[in-house]
């Protein structure tokens, strides 16, 4: 079969780019997600894409330079690097010293060797400057945030159950290669109560949505909205509350 190669200095918007054709066993994708950093400094992502391998190989790693290249980044930005369940954090981190990334003490199942890490592995990403708001631009706007690309194999997320815990809040992620919409984030029935809650840029608090009445709902300027078709971009992670077990 023929794998579609995107190059990076094509890219214009968030999306895919096609540049030329190869054959192949597996599809080359190139990804652009806008930066949403938190005020204090915290992204929350995840690796949407498989390392590429033109034989056809199936969730290979992929090295975090290549995830999160040395010179997009503040020096002494820091990795931290969850579980395999994404429920809590694990001991595994790295941190940018002299434009490389070192791997700090401790052990995760979401890391391969050394600085490899597993697609699908949920990441907080502290920026070295800890920046509260992106440096004014000359007019007094705030500078555009450069947009992160990933580079890789094309991956298919899996949903994961809804989970049937009471007042437990479990980090997921859009580990594919697309877009998700909230009404696509689990399998099974979302119940009364249950939210999403997402980073957003320049803030410290969560962006929240609500489960109500067989819809999603965000919280309006003129009162509450439906949110089922708002989507989660390839590479972000987030986390979902259920209310009640079932």
């Amino acid at each position: 079969m023929k794998a579609t190669l995107a190059m990076i200095a094509c890219l214009a918007m968030a999306g895919f780019l096609t540049a030329a054709t190869v054959e192949g066993n597996n599809t080359a994708v190139v990804i652009q997600k806008d930066k949403v950093q938190a005020s204090t400094g915290w992204q929350f992502l995840c690796v949407p894409v498989d390392g590429l391998a033109i034989s056809g190989a199936k969730a290979s790693g992929v090295d975090i330079s290549t995830f999160l290249p040395p010179d997009s980044c503040n020096p002494n930005t820091e990795v931290y690097v969850l579980n395999a369940e994404g429920t809590k954090p694990s001991t595994h981190t790295f941190q940018l010293t002299n434009n490389r990334w070192t791997a700090g003490s401790g052990t995760s199942n979401m890391v391969e060797s050394n600085t490899v890490l597993k697609p699908g592995a949920i990441l907080w990403v502290l920026d070295g400057n800890n920046v509260q708001v992106q440096p004014a631009a000359e007019g007094g706007e705030s500078a555009p945030a450069t947009p992160i690309t990933f580079c890789g194999q094309s991956r298919t997320r899996t949903a994961p159950e809804r989970p049937n815990v009471a007042k437990k809040m479990t980090a997921m992620k859009n580990d594919s290669a697309t877009p998700i919409t909230l009404s696509s984030v689990i399998t099974g029935k979302p119940q009364t109560g249950d939210q999403i809650l997402r980073v957003q840029k320049n803030v410290n608090d969560y962006q929240r949505y609500w489960y109500e009445a067989n819809h999603w709902w965000i919280d309006g300027a003129e009162g509450s909205t439906k949110a089922d078709s708002e989507t989660i971009q390839p590479g972000e992670s987030f986390y979902y509350y259920s209310k009640k077990a079932i």
